[in-house]
């Protein structure tokens, strides 16, 4: 498959400007990179619980250049990259996972995608042909 005329993807590598990259790599890089996003959307969860006690203490309303380093970083949702911009469309006090349940969602989904992640990263380099992970999505494609 081509994208453009200068990324090329083929079932074991994808080639990018001429350069042969493995999927298993790319898909390793892309996964870290997520991990790492997701891990830092947790630490929101764990530093609000130690700090406030409440699961997700996200203010987008603050002065930042009178806010603690703590209220900066509590400021932005990470995971929705809400920096702000709904305080500015609509008005909002608060990050949009606390309108919608207070933030008990995110910190479930970011629990499970870091697992799912993890397991990604782990069979990446562990297991040559993880043949016994892809049985349920040939379930599902053969319904």
């Amino acid at each position: 498959m081509r994208l453009f005329w200068i990324i090329g993807i083929d079932e074991f590598d994808t080639s990018f400007c001429g350069a042969r990259l493995s999927n298993r790599f790319l898909c390793a890089l892309l996964g870290g990179f997520q991990l790492a996003v997701v891990i830092c959307s947790f630490f929101q969860h764990m530093w609000s619980f130690k700090e406030y006690r409440h699961i997700f203490n996200c203010h987008s309303d603050i002065n930042i250049t009178a806010a603690t380093w703590s209220q900066q970083f509590l400021a932005y949702d990470i995971i929705i990259f809400d920096f702000g911009l709904m305080h500015r469309i609509l008005g909002t006090t608060e990050c949009v996972a606390n309108y919608l349940d207070g933030g008990y969602m995110r910190c479930a989904w970011c629990i499970e995608q870091a697992s799912a992640l993890i397991l990604l990263i782990v069979v990446l380099f562990c297991i040559p042909r993880p043949v016994w992970l892809l049985w349920p999505g040939r379930c599902y494609i053969s319904s």
